[in-house]
């Protein structure tokens, strides 16, 4: 099994929320491009200050 495979397999309760809000945040924005109410260089700024806050441990390989 690989480190980063174990490190998730180990995540706190902390940690698992911090990630699923970064992937809710994710797709969020995906959807608001989508219906045309932001656009991809704004996606992209508010996914890295996501990126930044939370720390996720799966996210932050995106």
């Amino acid at each position: 099994m690989s480190g980063l495979v174990k490190e998730v397999m180990n995540m706190d309760k902390n940690v698992a929320e911090k990630e699923m809000d970064y992937q809710l945040i994710k797709l969020l924005l995906i959807n608001l491009q989508r219906e045309g109410l932001l656009k991809a260089e704004e996606a992209e700024a508010i996914r890295k200050k996501a990126q930044a806050d939370l720390k996720p441990l799966i996210g932050i390989l995106d």
